[in-house]
């Protein structure tokens, strides 16, 4: 049974613009079996905390998401990092459904998930003025199979395939060639 509050929902991801990542998978579960999905990037990064990206969902308005499951890949660091970690539905639920004063309008539309350095995952509500962080959590370091990351190029090496990201986006390689890895505590 689906709960009956709902809200115009919008999932993205993103990473900061020096640190890009990709995704194996994110999903945002509202339900045991249902879940939204954080849509594709190539590579995931912009504005830290703002939404680059969004899906056209099949319909508009979904129940607050209550579980996140990822698996991303932090190109810079070459590591993979996966969590499964309740959100806070409550305060989600909270500010999805805040109105505008004047417009009577959800003041925001937006979950941005943000992917950081060292397995930091920020959550976000973002609308057309304004952002509130609603949770940061820390994943754990994984493996995967690039196999398995990317099918369609099964021959690929986590190497080449950070290499192209790092190589194609000259901010990012000289970012790291100048400064390396930011500190640990960066995002925190």
């Amino acid at each position: 049974s689906i709960p009956t509050t709902q809200f115009k929902i919008l999932i993205c991801g993103i990473a900061p613009i020096l640190y890009p990542t990709d995704t194996f998978f994110g999903l945002l579960y509202y339900e045991a079996e249902e879940a939204l999905e954080i849509p594709k990037k190539y590579p995931y990064q912009g504005e830290w905390g703002q939404p680059i990206s969004t899906h056209l969902l099949e319909r508009e308005n979904y129940p607050v998401p209550g579980m996140l499951d990822m698996v991303w890949l932090s190109i810079v660091e070459r590591k993979f990092y996966s969590i499964v970690e309740k959100l806070p539905t409550d305060k989600l639920e909270e500010l999805l459904g805040q109105k505008d004063e004047d417009t009577g309008e959800a003041v925001y539309e937006h979950i941005v998930v943000g992917m950081a350095p060292y397995g930091g995952v920020a959550v976000w509500t973002h609308g057309f003025k304004n952002s509130s962080l609603v949770s940061w959590m820390h994943a754990e370091e994984t493996q995967v199979e690039m196999k398995d990351f990317m099918p369609l190029n099964p021959n690929v090496t986590l190497d080449e395939n950070c290499d192209f990201y790092i190589n194609n986006d000259s901010r990012v390689k000289e970012n790291l060639a100048t400064n390396g890895l930011p500190p640990r505590d960066l995002f925190d």
